[in-house]
């Protein structure tokens, strides 16, 4: 990600999930943030299946514990 234009880009296909309760793209860290709603989840499949459909490659995922 290199421009507002791609954050948003990524955040947009993020909170058409259903599952998605908050998105935050940070362009300098080059991260972006998931909140799931209570009692959802996203699978990793389905985070990377997001991301590369949005034009990027990614690396790992972290969780929140």
């Amino acid at each position: 990600m290199v421009c507002a234009f791609c954050a948003t880009g990524i955040e947009k296909t993020f909170r058409k999930q259903p599952e998605v309760e908050s998105v935050k793209v940070s362009l300098a860290d080059k991260s972006v943030t998931i909140k799931t709603k209570p009692g959802r989840t996203l699978s990793d499949a389905k985070i990377k299946e997001i991301v590369t459909y949005s034009g990027y490659s990614m690396g790992k995922i972290v969780r929140a514990k």
